[in-house]
């Protein structure tokens, strides 16, 4: 047999490539986006993938009677590595340039775990990093997808050999079963972790056997299923199913599982029963300028993430314009990458296998050296003398703030042999060990919430000495206030041996709302148990910090009271606002004291907000959050104004 050329599946990756491109650009509509939906494209990539290399499989296996898998490796470097290493070294200068130090690290790392493709489970875990990034931001964060693909690549084509050698005739319910069980896998995981469940072979692993399923009962059942009315109408629904879903928004909650069928079916509906006749959709798909953008589909969607990343990082608000210079630079730059890079290397009389091993090796060893340096030289600050110069004693980066203000609870966790805490959820470290001297007279007080619990305990514990008479935990949890989180707080021994709980929570309605859940079971266990309103939070500028704009506008910091005055017209009061009324009620319902962490942050008087630390230091790394120096600052004025007013302890007959 041969594999026959159908143009309508290239037509179909100009589908899945445009709707991914527009989704990535975020043309605004409205008050969302243009396709909402759009990363349904990777699905459709996914299933086409499955069906295409399975064919492929076939094809010389029933021609030779064997498989090679050495010339299956050498066919899929050839389509993959050239033009991703292409891209890789396009991206180092402009990344030089633009990227901060902690980002030129994690851009780096990105970089080895996309050349060993590995990138779906590093950004699976850099996503579970408390004020990451956004996605949009990090350059090489599409590459996610083709890590999945090479990791079924690594299995199938072993496991599909066996079964033609020793269970040819049961192919096809194996294959059924495992669309079905991989199906329910990903329902699962999208419910419990929808970010594993996203960047996880596994949850994926049933669109790529969905196509490669159809291949093998296509081959061995050629026309199957074949009318001139299903012909004719199926391919027409299915790119009904595979377009109409991208324009549902929200449906990323519930994607990858049952929300994902659609699309998933729409495309095995097209690869069915397209091309038999001359239907409208095979028309379209086989169209010149459908084949054509379906032939550099790969080049495309390896350049167009990091061109929109990185406009992104040098305009913080990019208008229409921008958006569609960045699209046609896709283009443009994936037509010269497919003539001048992919079809050379993917034609071994072109490139010899010796050529294409040698030019690989040296390109991933130059990717490893420049990230050991990178890495090593903490990003390289020196690339940015003028803001060395321009901050002083500040620290440029605001990422390197958030990882210092974090390992002050890390450090304390390391003191035990423990790992560090998370904003959402207790580490090991404050659900198991016992932080107080239970022979230590006073006040033993547990600091119960988020990212701002860690803010509020890192005051404390950075200033022990301006509190001789209490001891202080915390205990990490979500807003949402969980059953199983308060659960694990009740059983705590830092929560068993406390008299006092702050809250302190960065709050939102929902917390608000599920407040009186949370109470109910602290109340009775007779704690002292304080409502701490949010922490003040501020506008960004052009998605800098008050204190980076500031700094930055006026060359400096001309004047510490003109700063301070500035971040005051800054404040973003609208939703802390009204989630702080809220809690005002409950506080009232409950007859619990209630502090304000606003008090000690701001002056109404004056009509200031403290942004700098008396030697010069950020008080804020982003929006709400204190850096480590900005935790010691407010920890020195709450003892010094005794704001930290606890109400007596409840006495126990």
């Amino acid at each position: 047999m041969s594999l026959k050329y159908r143009p309508e599946i290239d037509g179909l990756r100009t589908i899945a490539v445009g709707a991914v491109l527009i989704y990535h650009a975020k043309f605004p509509f409205f008050s969302g986006a243009v396709l909402p939906a759009g990363y349904l494209g990777v699905d459709v990539f996914f299933v086409i993938s499955g069906f295409l290399i399975t064919s492929l499989i076939l094809q010389e296996w029933d021609r030779t009677g064997r498989f090679s898998i050495l010339n299956f490796y050498e066919r899929r470097a050839r389509r993959l590595l050239p033009a991703l290493f292409a891209v890789i070294f396009a991206t180092l200068p402009v990344a030089w340039v633009v990227l901060m130090p902690s980002e030129m690290e994690e851009f780096v790392r990105s970089l080895i775990a996309s050349v060993f493709f590995l990138s779906n489970m590093f950004w699976h875990f850099e996503a579970a990093v408390y004020g990451a990034a956004p996605g949009a931001l990090k350059p090489f964060l599409h590459t996610w997808s083709l890590a999945v693909e090479e990791q079924f690549y690594i299995f199938f084509p072993l496991i599909y050999i066996l079964l033609l050698r020793h269970a040819a005739a049961r192919i096809i319910p194996i294959g059924l079963a495992a669309i079905l069980i991989g199906l329910i896998v990903s329902e699962i995981t999208t419910r419990a972790d929808q970010s594993l469940s996203f960047y996880w072979v596994i949850s994926r692993l049933w669109e790529l056997m969905a196509g490669a399923v159809l291949a093998h009962f296509l081959t061995r059942h050629p026309g199957a299923g074949h009318t001139a009315t299903r012909c004719r109408r199926l391919p027409a629904m299915g790119l009904a199913l595979i377009v109409l879903p991208m324009f549902v928004s929200g449906l990323n909650r519930y994607h990858p599982g049952l929300a994902t069928i659609p699309a998933v079916l729409g495309t095995v509906l097209i690869i069915w029963f397209g091309g038999q006749q001359r239907d409208v959709v095979t028309r379209l798909l086989s169209s010149k300028a459908f084949v054509g953008i379906g032939l550099i589909s790969y080049s495309l969607y390896l350049w167009h993430y990091p061109i929109m990343a990185f406009g992104r990082l040098i305009d913080h608000d990019p208008g229409l314009l921008d958006r569609l210079i960045w699209l046609a630079l896709s283009f443009a730059l994936a037509v010269l990458s497919y003539r001048v890079i992919e079809r050379p290397f993917r034609t071994p009389g072109a490139v010899s296998r010796k050529g294409l091993v040698g030019s690989i090796s040296l390109a991933t060893a130059l990717v490893v050296g420049f990230t050991t340096v990178m890495l090593v030289q903490d990003g390289r600050r020196e690339r940015f003398p003028d803001l060395i110069a321009l901050y002083g004693p500040a620290e440029f980066d605001k990422a390197r703030l958030r990882e210092e203000a974090w390992q002050v609870l890390a450090d304390y966790a390391a003191e035990y042999g423990m790992g560090p805490s998370g904003p959402r959820a207790p580490s090991q470290f404050e659900a198991e060990v016992l932080w107080y001297d239970m022979d230590q007279p006073g006040r033993k007080v547990l600091v119960l919430g988020n990212s701002l619990a860690k803010d509020m305990f890192d005051t404390f514990h950075l200033n022990t000495e301006l509190f001789p008479d209490i001891q202080f935990s915390r205990f990490g949890m979500k807003a949402s206030l969980d059953n199983h989180l308060i659960d694990g707080l009740l059983a705590s021994p830092n929560f068993q041996a406390s008299d006092t709980v702050l809250l302190a929570f960065a709050y939102t309605n929902r917390s608000v709302r599920r407040m009186p859940n949370l109470l109910d079971r602290l109340l009775p266990t007779g704690k002292q148990i304080v409502l701490l309103l949010n922490s003040p939070s501020f506008a960004d500028i052009g998605r800098l910090p008050v204190f980076d704009w500031y700094i930055r506008t006026h060359q400096g910091i001309p004047s510490v009271e003109d700063l301070n005055a500035f971040a005051y017209t800054q404040l973003d009061t609208t939703v802390d606002g009204r989630t702080d009324l809220g809690l005002l009620k409950v506080a009232e319902d409950y007859d619990l004291p209630v502090l304000r962490r606003y008090d000690y942050v701001c002056d109404d008087e004056t009509r200031t907000c403290d942004m700098i630390t008396d030697d010069g230091r950020k008080i804020f790394y982003d929006y709400h959050h204190y850096s480590k120096a900005g935790a010691k600052h407010f920890g020195a004025k709450i003892a010094r104004t005794g704001w930290l007013q606890l109400p007596p302890l409840k006495i126990s007959p």
